[in-house]
């Protein structure tokens, strides 16, 4: 879990730096230094740091950890296009996770990079996509959902997806007709949803008043 985070190798004659480099190995883990030795004694100080296995879960939206898929009306059967969470890997040490389900969407990898069925890794500077869309066919109501990415270190990050589905209105019709003498508008018949309301102009022609208005 630790790093080499700095060496040094110290003259203890002169109390200068010897000039070194580091090779061979394998990365952060294990380090050869290579220097010429002096005509004197020599201090090597070597510093380590704990690895950090933190990810950003964000997406290019407005607001990068929001996915709003906006509204759509009860009864709707294709759902909005697919979008895409990217996990970023800030830290320096590769993390691995499991592609989270979220009640009422659809996840799946974005692409194959960093894939291995239902589980992905990051690499230190690197980045996995997840694809993410509402269901489809899903009845009236507010799907907003909290997406949590966790890593095998116990790190996590979250983003935020939203979805409603609007209730289809209750609609009724008005048949609006006007005798021998004047004229209404509109006329014919109106649709109008419940609750709502609606204003007919009633006109007499000259000469004519009117006499009555029936439902």
């Amino acid at each position: 879990g630790y790093k080499i985070k700095s060496y040094s190798v110290l003259n203890q004659a002169t109390g200068e730096q010897v000039s070194c480099r580091k090779g061979g190995g394998d990365g952060e883990t294990r380090q050869q230094l290579f220097f010429e030795m002096p005509a004197a004694d020599v201090k090597i100080t070597v510093e380590f740091a704990p690895y950090s296995y933190n990810i950003y879960v964000n997406a290019e939206e407005t607001d990068p950890k929001v996915i709003d898929f906006g509204t759509v009306e009860e009864g709707y059967t294709v759902s909005p296009a697919a979008k895409v969470i990217y996990v970023d890997n800030i830290g320096d040490g590769d993390v691995t996770f499991t592609l989270p389900e979220v009640e009422h969407y659809i996840t799946a990898p974005a692409d194959a990079w960093g894939w291995s069925g239902t589980t992905a890794t990051v690499y230190e500077g690197d980045w996995v996509g997840i694809s993410i869309q509402p269901e489809p066919g899903l009845p009236a109501g507010d799907y907003t959902k909290t997406l949590t990415i966790a890593t095998n270190y116990g790190t996590s990050d979250t983003i935020t997806v939203k979805f409603s589905v609007a209730s289809t209105p209750v609609s009724f019709t008005i048949t609006a007709a006007a005798g021998a003498g004047g004229t209404i508008s509109p006329s014919g018949t109106v649709t109008v949803n419940a609750g709502a309301d609606k204003t007919f102009l009633v006109t007499p022609d000259t000469g004519y008043r009117i006499a009555a208005v029936t439902d």
